[in-house]
C-alpha cells in the first residue's frame, strides 16, 4: 500500500482496491478524510459499518460495472454517511481492481462531478472513459480511450461525435435508447472503429446521470476486447473442426462396419447353410471352426464399435422392468459350458432380498456382467468363479445393490491394476500373446458401469485371483407384478408358406444367401439389386414383406422406404424391414422415421431372420 502523488489525485479522496477490498493506493485527500490522527488501514472492510458490501465489490469488478453506493463509514468514533463511487479498473499489477471516491453526504462542490472522478484516475489504466450529452458530444475522455482509438490528445478526439466511433453508427442510437429506457447498460459488445478506420471489438458499459440543472449525460467505460474475441473465434473453429472429426468419425465407424459386417455375414450364413445340408463329420468339425473364427470376429468388431459410441457419449441406458435375479441365472446358464469344459467351478450367490423388478437396461447389464464373468473363465485354470449380489438398501423407491464377480485365476500385479481399464491393455504383452484378445473387454464394462452412476474397482492378488466389484442404484417400478403376464400364442404351422417377399441386396453372396433361406421356408423372394429397383417392383407386383438393405447404390434404404410408404398401391401398408450392417445408434431411429417396421442386424443366422419375418407375417 501506498500514498499517490496529490498532484495525480487533484486533491480528491480516492483510493484504489483490489477485489478482496485491500487498498493498495490511496490520496492524501482521503487520508485526511479518515481522520488526521488516524492511520490508513489495510482494507476499507476496517472502517465501513455497511454490511455485505464484499460481494457486491467483486462482481462489480468481475462485471466491469459502474456503481454508485451510500455506505455508513466509522470515522474519529462516529457514522458519517459518505456517498462512494466505485470505477472498475486494471491496477499497475495487472490485476482487476476498483477505484473509490468517497464524498460526504449533502456537500456540493466541483469534486462531485463525475468528470472529475474520471480526470483523476490514475492514467496507467487501461479502460478508456468518457461522459458525452444524448447527441453524442463528447465532454470528457481519458488517456486511455484516446490511445485506444488512435488520437494524439484528448481535444482533438474531443471534437468528433461518439457516433463516429461505431462501426455501425445506428447501433449507437439503439445504445443511447436503450440507456435512457434502462437507465444502465452493461457489458455491451459492439464493433467500433478508430480513427484511421480499422475496426475492433469493444465492451462498453455505461449509466445515464441527471444532473441538478436538469440535463442527462451517458458516463461510461470501454474495454478492448479484439484479444478476447480472437481467442473466441478460434475456440469456435475449433469445436465446428471437432465436430466435424467427430461426424467424420461416426461416418468412419457407420462405413467400417458396413464393409466388414455385410462380408462376415456371408460367412457365418454360408456356414449355416452349409451345416443344413447334410455334411460329413469332419466337414461338420472344420464348419463349426468357422462359425467359432467368424462369431470371434465379430465380436470384436462390436466392441470396437461400442466403444467408440460410448466415448463419444453416444450410448444412452434404456429403462424397463428387470429381474436382476433371474437375469443373472440365465447369464449363468450360459456360461456354465465354458466353466465346465476347464472343469471350473462357476457358483452365483444371488441375495433373496433383491426386489424382484428394478428399472434398468437389462441388454447393458448383461453385457456388464458377460465381460466380467467370461473375462475370468479366460484367465483362471482352477478353482472356482463367484458372482455375489448384496443388497445394501430398499428405500424411498430406490434399490442399491452391490455385485461383485471373484475368480481364483492368475491375478493382476499392482502396478497394472489401473492399466487394466485402458483400451487395448493387458497386464502384459506376454498375456496378451498367451491368452489372445484385446484388452477391450473391461475397458468398455467400466464405461457401462460408469453410466450407471458407479465405480468399477478391483482386487487382486497374482497367483490367487482377483475381484472386481460395484455398487449399482436402481429405480423401482410403481408397480411390481411378481408373476409375469403371459398372453396365450396361437403357433401357426407354416406361416411362410408361399409368402411373397421382395428383398434389396446389393451384395451378389448376400443374394445368393437370402435366395436359399427364404426358398427353404416355403417362401418366394424376389431380388432386387438397389433402391430404384425395389421402388420399381414394389410399384409392379404385390408382396407381402419387404428386407430393405440401407446402403445400396443409386438410392439408399432410408429414401427408398419413404418412396414406398408415400405411394398408394398394395405395397404400400406391408412390412419393411430394414436389414444393416451400421451398429450406429441413430439407425433405428432412422429406420422409424422412413416408415420401416423392423430393424435385422448383420450377420443374422438363418433363424434370427425368420423369426423377425414370422413375427411381422403372423
Amino acid at each position: 500500500m501506498h500514498r499517490v502523488d496529490d498532484s495525480i489525485a487533484s486533491g480528491l479522496p480516492i483510493c484504489s482496491i483490489r477485489a478482496n477490498g485491500e487498498i493498495v493506493a490511496y490520496s492524501g485527500a482521503f487520508a485526511s478524510l479518515l481522520g488526521e490522527n488516524s492511520p490508513v488501514p489495510n482494507s476499507i472492510f476496517h472502517f465501513v459499518e455497511t454490511k455485505n458490501y464484499g460481494p457486491l465489490i467483486e462482481d462489480s469488478i468481475n462485471e466491469q460495472k459502474l456503481q454508485t453506493l451510500h455506505w455508513i463509514v466509522r470515522i474519529d468514533q462516529e457514522n458519517i454517511p459518505l456517498k462512494v463511487s466505485l470505477v472498475p479498473c486494471t491496477l499497475p499489477s495487472g490485476e482487476p481492481g476498483a477505484t473509490l471516491l468517497w464524498e460526504r453526504m449533502g456537500i456540493n462542490s466541483a469534486k462531485s462531478e463525475v468528470v472529475d472522478i474520471l480526470s483523476s484516475i490514475n492514467k496507467n489504466l487501461q479502460e478508456g472513459f468518457y461522459r458525452t450529452s444524448e447527441e453524442g458530444e463528447l465532454f470528457y475522455v481519458n488517456d486511455a480511450m484516446v490511445r485506444m482509438f488512435g488520437f494524439e490528445d484528448a481535444i482533438t478526439m474531443r471534437t468528433k461525435n461518439s457516433g463516429t466511433f461505431y462501426a455501425n453508427p445506428e447501433q449507437r442510437i439503439e445504445f443511447r435508447d436503450e440507456l435512457v429506457g434502462e437507465g444502465v447498460v452493461t457489458n455491451r459488445e459492439l464493433l467500433l472503429k478508430r480513427r484511421d478506420g480499422s475496426i475492433f471489438w469493444g465492451m462498453i458499459s455505461a449509466v445515464l446521470t441527471t444532473h441538478e440543472d436538469g440535463s442527462k449525460s451517458f458516463d461510461g467505460v470501454i474495454r478492448d476486447i479484439s484479444s478476447i474475441k480472437e481467442i473466441e473465434r478460434q475456440l469456435k473453429m475449433e469445436a465446428q473442426r471437432a465436430e466435424a472429426g467427430s461426424r467424420a468419425k461416426q461416418q468412419f465407424l457407420s462405413t467400417m462396419s458396413h464393409e466388414l459386417r455385410t462380408p462376415l455375414n456371408a460367412v457365418i450364413g454360408l456356414a449355416h447353410l452349409l451345416k443344413a445340408e447334410d455334411p460329413k463329420e469332419e466337414q461338420v468339425e472344420n464348419l463349426n471352426s468357422l462359425l467359432f473364427s467368424a462369431k470371434g470376429l465379430l465380436g470384436l468388431i462390436n466392441d470396437i464399435l461400442d466403444f467408440s459410441k460410448m466415448d463419444a457419449g453416444r450410448v444412452r441406458l434404456e429403462s424397463s422392468h428387470v429381474d436382476i435375479n433371474s437375469l443373472l441365472l440365465q447369464i449363468r446358464d450360459t456360461f456354465i459350458f465354458q466353466a465346465n469344459a476347464k472343469r471350473l467351478s462357476l457358483n452365483f450367490q444371488l441375495d433373496e432380498a433383491t426386489p424382484a423388478s428394478v428399472l434398468g437396461d437389462a441388454h447393458r447389464l448383461t453385457q456388464i456382467f458377460n465381460n466380467l464373468i467370461s473375462n475370468s473363465i479366460k484367465f483362471t485354470f482352477h478353482g472356482e468363479i463367484l458372482l455375489k449380489t448384496k443388497v445394501i438398501e430398499v428405500n424411498d423407491g430406490l434399490a442399491t445393490i452391490h455385485f461383485s464377480a471373484k475368480d481364483s485365476g492368475i491375478g493382476i500385479p499392482e502396478s497394472k491394476l489401473k492399466s487394466v481399464f485402458s483400451l487395448f491393455t493387458q497386464a502384459s504383452s506376454s498375456t496378451t500373446r498367451k491368452f489372445g484378445g484385446t484388452g477391450l473387454g473391461l475397458a468398455i464394462t467400466k464405461k457401462l458401469v460408469e453410466l450407471h452412476g458407479a465405480d468399477l474397482e478391483v482386487v487382486s492378488v497374482p497367483g490367487e485371483g482377483s475381484e472386481f466389484g460395484f455398487t449399482i442404484t436402481f429405480e423401482l417400478p410403481d408397480e411390481v407384478n411378481p408373476e409375469p403376464i403371459v398372453e396365450e400364442v396361437h403357433i401357426v404351422q407354416n406361416v411362410l408358406h408361399k409368402k411373397r417377399i421382395l428383398a434389396a441386396e446389393d451384395n451378389k453372396i448376400n443374394q445368393l444367401l437370402l435366395e436359399k433361406f427364404v426358398t427353404s421356408w416355403g417362401a418366394e423372394v424376389t431380388i432386387a439389386e438397389n433402391g430404384l429397383e425395389v421402388v420399381e417392383r414394389a410399384g409392379e407386383e404385390e408382396y407381402d414383406l419387404i428386407l430393405m438393405d440401407i446402403q445400396m447404390p443409386l438410392m439408399d434404404g432410408y429414401t427408398a422406404a419413404r418412396k414406398i410408404r408415400e405411394t398408394e398401391g398394395a405395397n404400400q401398408h406391408i412390412p419393411i424391414i430394414a436389414v444393416t450392417a451400421s451398429v450406429m445408434g441413430e439407425v433405428n431411429q432412422r429406420c422409424k422415421d422412413a416408415g420401416m417396421s423392423g430393424v435385422v442386424l448383420k450377420p443374422y443366422s438363418p433363424s434370427s431372420l425368420k423369426l423377425v419375418v414370422e413375427r411381422h407375417l403372423s
